[in-house]
């Protein structure tokens, strides 16, 4: 009988399976299982040292285990369905999280971008002003002059620059068709802008003396 426990412990393995995928089987008029064509017989041990013939595991046995062990079936799969849908939906992102970290106010622009869109056209891509900005054109205006530093813009406080911008050439009296741009630009992008303008004139010197350290002296007696 050596060897014989290690070779039932099999067998009652194997008969629950069998149990489980051929437990249509007839049984016979006496209560044993007569399988149908097909239907395999109940597996014995035929382990070397063992008896001829184990009687195999009754069904009724590997029932009793199946019985023994349903419970457990019966509490793991709702806890480990429920770990699942858990899992999905703290995956999922929250649309109301996502509206709330959009943006919902539009940046301001910078100096630079309203000098593009703005004086650009007229004044020059880098501030150049216009050709022989120094001659009068036909009806006695002076054209756009630079604004880089090789005109005359460093010559004026920021009082007298934010008056020229906000109310035009004609309306300080300048002798320019500079248009008046105070319906169009709030006071902080007109400071803004002339800001921009100034960081043209970055390293550029009238007899050894920096123009915007000129400027800004003008500026400390007529800000903005």
């Amino acid at each position: 009988m050596a060897g014989a426990p290690g070779c039932l412990r099999r067998v009652e393995h194997r008969v629950i399976i069998y149990e489980l995928t051929f437990r249509w089987c007839d049984r016979d008029v006496s209560g044993r299982t007569v399988a149908k064509r097909g239907c395999p017989t109940p597996p014995i041990c035929t382990r070397p040292g063992s008896p001829t013939k184990i009687a195999a595991v009754q069904p009724e046995r590997a029932s009793k285990q199946m019985r023994r062990r349903s419970p457990f079936t019966v509490i793991l799969c709702p806890i480990i369905i429920g770990a699942l849908i858990l899992a999905c939906s703290t995956a999922a992102p929250q649309p109301q999280e996502q509206a709330a970290s959009e943006p919902t106010d539009s940046q301001p622009r910078t100096g630079q971008q309203i000098f593009a869109a703005t004086c650009a056209s007229c004044h020059g891509a880098n501030g150049e002003g216009a050709d022989n900005w120094r001659v009068r054109d036909d009806d006695g205006r002076l054209p756009p002059p630079p604004l880089n530093g090789d005109g005359h813009t460093w010559h004026h406080s920021d009082g007298v620059l934010y008056g020229i911008v906000s109310e035009g050439g004609l309306g300080i009296g300048s002798g320019s068709n500079m248009p008046a741009f105070k319906d169009q630009l709030t006071r902080e992008e007109i400071i803004a802008v002339l800001e921009y303008v100034k960081t043209l004139w970055e390293g550029k010197e009238i007899d050894g003396f920096s123009i915007r350290d000129s400027q800004r002296e003008l500026s400390e007696v007529d800000p903005y």
